[in-house]
């Protein structure tokens, strides 16, 4: 049987034993890159994770995107992206975690992906030292405080903090970006790159995506165009190459095997596909990172 090469971490994985959930963990990056030195290498996480940058530089790799890492600076993962990193020795910041059981346990109509941090692919924030950053810093701090504490109430106080660190990150993108106000037709987008992520390795069709929103091929491709400047076919493109970067990257698997996975009946047509998209063929790619 072939078998990807990559872990998948749980917050459990972690040593979490604070909160009884078992769904939250937060910690000083320097104690936690001390106590897990796994995580350099690649792998995923079935969690959201929040990574602030307070001192130190280095490289922070997300699905074959490289980051550069300088004080201020802040990451978002969503689950199941790979991700992996290179710190300077002087590193520090802080990490946290949760799932969304975790959050959706006290914000009952509000999923993590709602939060504009992991509603809209965006994995970098860099934040010159300002009141906004001091704030944000401050809270991030009480949240961490609480954490380590047993007070009564102190879950609850963690998903308040947890709340607003994350809406007031979402305001800083929003006024680095212009403009985040979530319309209908952004809601539709992003229900459409929910059923991508779980579909696309079996369908590859806009008309399966646009059947399952109950839209029109034609509306839901004019859609994306206006908010993501992207047809529905890209879309499903960009997802599908993700997906064979991964398997090639970091799994057991011959090119061959790869279309397979992503339901290619004809390799030759796979190859085609992924050299114009990457610039490489599935072969060469695979060596280039091995």
């Amino acid at each position: 049987m072939v078998k990807e090469n990559l872990p998948v971490y749980g917050i459990d994985d972690f040593g979490n034993a604070l909160i009884n959930e078992k769904h939250f963990y937060i910690n000083a990056l320097s104690s936690h890159l001390t106590a897990h030195s796994f995580v350099t290498k690649p792998h995923r996480h079935d969690f959201y994770i929040l990574v602030y940058i307070s001192q130190g530089s280095g490289n922070h790799t997300i699905d074959f995107v490289s980051y550069d890492v300088q004080p201020g600076a802040w990451f978002f993962l969503i689950p199941g992206e790979v991700h992996n990193w290179f710190f300077s020795a002087d590193i520090e910041g802080e990490i946290l975690f949760f799932d969304a059981q975790f959050q959706q346990s006290y914000f009952t109509n509000k999923k993590p992906v709602d939060y504009v941090v992991y509603s809209k692919n965006i994995k970098y924030l860099n934040l010159q030292e300002n009141e906004q950053q001091s704030f944000l810093r401050k809270i991030i701090q009480e949240l961490k405080a609480e954490y380590n504490q047993y007070y009564p109430g102190e879950t609850d106080i963690i998903k308040d903090y947890l709340d607003i660190l994350l809406m007031r990150l979402g305001r800083c993108i929003s006024q680095e970006k212009q403009s985040f106000q979530k319309d209908s037709g952004q809601w539709q987008i992003q229900a459409l790159q929910e059923l991508i992520e779980q579909y696309s390795t079996q369908e590859q069709s806009p008309a399966f995506y646009a059947e399952k929103l109950h839209l029109s091929v034609k509306y839901l491709n004019e859609l994306c165009k206006k908010h993501l400047d992207k047809t529905t076919s890209q879309l499903i493109q960009e997802r599908i190459i993700l997906e064979a970067k991964r398997l090639l990257a970091h799994a057991d698997y011959t090119a061959g095997q790869v279309a397979d996975q992503l339901s290619f009946q004809d390799y030759s047509y796979f190859a085609r596909f992924f050299k114009k998209m990457v610039g490489q063929t599935p072969v060469a790619f695979k060596k280039s990172v091995r």
